[in-house]
């Protein structure tokens, strides 16, 4: 599922000037660049679409 784009947006709820609604309305339907880590555990990984459940 990798689109093979070089221009990925590197998002971040922390950085983000974004309200919440709008923040999450721009990561659904990307696909992830690289794994997500909760800790040691990952929640999900590379080359995911992001769906309403993983922006929760």
């Amino acid at each position: 599922m990798n689109c093979g784009t070089a221009r990925g947006i590197s998002m971040s709820p922390r950085n983000a000037i974004l309200l919440e609604r709008i923040f999450s309305q721009t990561l659904i339907g990307r696909v992830l660049a690289d794994d997500i880590y909760m800790g040691s555990r990952c929640i999900s990984t590379r080359n995911q679409a992001i769906g309403i459940g993983l922006v929760n």
